[in-house]
Formats: structure tokens, C-alpha cells, sequence
């Protein structure tokens, strides 16, 4: 596991954000061509807010990550090795950090806030190997990722799968993911001529996934072995969240992860107009809202 520091800048509240995942395959396109302006060009021809990005530098030498954010005028976060994970990002990401899944299989780990809601980012790519295959599926949704008791806030797990038949991994998950609606047939992969949904998406909690078509033009076609996908990520649980100021010291909440269900009534919040008053006691607080009228 590794802690990753991205350059990052002033943080900004958004409802909704629009997410790519994109295997670029260190850049090399149906040509043979290590091209990332190619790749960039891809990106900003679909204008996304986060793009999950899968095998972008072809060396430990290579700074494509680096050329593709100032190209883009993006935030990066990621290491600069070859064969790894990495994001592009209009807004700050927190708590970036990189997992091996074991023989080959990597998932790299963002936090992302949509109005005070956290949202954790899961950005993996997996072997192609059937055995390989299945038991980084198990490190995918074992104790230290997806049912880690100190993540949870919803989640967005996506990348690529590196299996060319989705249902025969289906039953490794005992966790209720939700898939986004998408086209009968868009497959991704191999882009000159998709033939298998390599490349898919997956989420957890109270957020909404509506995603578009597989992007399939000359450009997305030449520029990677696989085709972009692209969704929009929106908040679905209406119920205010609130932040915890003073809390014990063994004790952390992630901000927008503290519901109000024991704390205040489940209103709306076009009902709400209330102030929470913490005690040290974590366990006593008051509450002041009005009544619906």
C-alpha cells in the first residue's frame, strides 16, 4: 500500500461530476505510437471532471501523468511508475493511496466530497489470468478495500476488469453493487472492433450513476487498445449530513460520512434550519430545528 500526494488546489463543493475511465495502455496507440497529446486530445474532446486513468506511463522514465494534467489543466495524482493507476482531477482528491490486489492487480483509492458527502473512488485494474483474476477480486472486496468498516461512505468502483465475460466474476461479490444503465451491447474492447465489456463501473450507497454510450470515433479508436467510458456521479440520499467538530481522539469520522439518524429527525432539507451544539460527551448533543410548516 502506498500513500500517494497529488498537487492539489483549493477545494470546491460540486452535486455532481462527470467521470471517465480510460486504459491507455501507456499511451500506445493502434499505431504502435507512444502518444499522449493523442490522449489528451481523447480527454478533452469528452470534458470530464475526474478521469481514472489505467496503465498511463510506459517507463519508470515517462512522465505522461505530469504532460497530461498541464495539457489539460487537470490535477494528477498517482505514481510515475510504469503500468500504474492514476487520476486527473478538476477538483482536490483526499486520502489518495495505491493497493496491490496481488500478482499484477492494482487499485488506486480517492476520496472525493459532493456538497459535505464523501465519495470513495476506486480506480483498478485487473489480470486477464481466470486465477490470477479471482483472487484479486477477493483482495478487491475483502477488509482492507470494499468492506473496510473505516470507508464508509458510498462508492464508485471502476476500471478495468480484465475479464472478457462480466457474469463469471459476478458471484465472487457478496457485497449489493449497482450497476449504471448502459446500451445493450457497448463493448470496449479491442477499440478498432469492441467485441467485450472489459471496461465497467460499479457502485455502492446512496449516490446516483447515469452513464453515457461507449465513446466510438476515429479518435478513440486509434488512440488506445480500449475505449473511454464516461458517466455522471450525483448524490441521492436528499438527508442532511452533518460534520463532526469535537470528537474523542480515538475516534474519526469522515467529513459528509456522519449521518443524522440518532442525532436529529429525518426531514427534508427544504424543512431544516437547524444548529448542533457538540458537548464533549460524544454521546450527548442537542438539537434546534423548526417544524416543517
Amino acid at each position: 500500500m502506498f500513500r500517494i500526494e497529488g498537487s492539489q488546489e483549493g477545494s470546491r463543493a460540486v452535486n455532481a461530476i462527470r467521470v471517465m475511465s480510460f486504459n491507455v495502455r501507456q499511451c500506445r496507440g493502434r499505431d504502435g505510437r507512444i502518444d499522449p497529446e493523442r490522449i489528451g486530445r481523447v480527454i478533452d474532446q469528452l470534458d470530464p471532471d475526474v478521469v481514472a486513468l489505467q496503465e498511463v506511463e510506459s517507463s519508470a522514465a515517462s512522465d505522461h501523468l505530469s504532460h497530461l494534467g498541464q495539457e489539460l489543466g487537470l490535477l494528477t495524482f498517482g505514481r510515475r511508475e510504469a503500468g500504474a493507476n492514476a487520476f486527473l482531477s478538476r477538483y482536490p482528491l483526499k486520502g489518495v493511496r495505491e493497493f496491490s490486489l496481488g500478482q499484477g492487480g492494482v487499485c488506486l483509492k480517492a476520496d472525493i466530497d459532493l456538497l459535505g458527502k464523501r465519495v470513495h473512488l476506486f480506480n483498478v485494474r485487473l489480470a486477464l489470468s481466470p486465477l490470477r483474476h479471482y483472487r484479486q477480486l477477493g483482495a478487491l472486496v475483502g477488509p482492507e478495500l470494499l468492506e473496510n468498516p473505516d470507508l464508509p461512505c458510498p462508492k464508485l468502483i471502476l476500471g478495468d476488469f480484465g475479464d472478457f465475460w462480466p457474469w463469471l466474476w459476478v458471484c465472487r461479490f457478496t457485497l449489493p453493487f449497482g450497476r449504471p444503465r448502459r446500451p445493450l451491447w457497448c463493448p470496449t474492447y479491442p477499440a478498432p472492433l469492441p467485441l467485450f465489456r472489459r471496461d465497467r463501473a460499479y457502485f455502492l450507497g446512496d449516490i446516483a450513476v447515469r452513464q453515457i454510450p461507449v465513446v466510438w470515433n476515429p479518435l478513440t479508436r486509434s488512440a488506445s487498445s480500449h475505449l473511454p467510458l464516461v458517466m455522471t456521479v450525483s448524490l441521492q440520499d436528499t438527508l442532511e449530513y452533518l460534520r463532526t467538530e469535537r470528537i474523542r481522539e480515538r475516534m474519526e469520522t469522515a467529513p459528509g460520512c456522519f449521518r443524522n439518524k440518532s442525532v436529529l429527525c429525518r426531514r427534508p432539507s427544504r424543512f431544516v434550519d437547524k444548529a448542533v451544539e457538540y458537548v464533549d460527551n460524544f454521546s450527548e448533543c442537542r438539537a434546534f430545528g423548526k417544524k416543517p410548516a
